[in-house]
């Protein structure tokens, strides 16, 4: 989807008074003047939308405003055998057994033997 190959790897923008590939202003990315084309659709400043770059990062990072919604998914997957935690309200209807979740024999032994271990 990146038009530039192998992301942007240069800090610099300019090399010899044009944009620089794989820099900043990489010219696959769009137009920044109004007498250059664009080298990815060959259109002017106004045909050419722009083009996606992308910027190969060190380490993760998490989108904050996406944060709270991941982990509230992570917590409807069993974290040992990845199956769904289902409410057994929703499946008995009986409201006594409210807040727990139905996961495999395996899961429980294994979280068992993590509270031993921890002690």
């Amino acid at each position: 989807m990146s038009v530039t190959d192998g992301g942007i790897c240069h800090p610099e923008t300019m090399e010899g008074g044009r944009p620089k590939l794989n820099g900043l202003m990489d010219p696959r990315q769009g137009v920044i003047d109004r007498q250059s084309c664009c080298q990815t659709c060959a259109g002017n400043m106004l045909d050419c939308p722009g083009h996606f770059g992308h910027i190969e990062l060190a380490k993760p990072v998490f989108h904050q405003l996406f944060l709270t919604k991941t982990v509230k998914v992570l917590r409807c997957v069993c974290f040992f055998c990845s199956k769904m935690l289902v409410d057994v309200v929703s499946i008995s209807g009986s409201e006594s057994c409210h807040f727990m979740h139905i996961c495999c024999y395996l899961c429980i032994f294994f979280l068992l033997m993590l509270i031993q271990n921890a002690k």
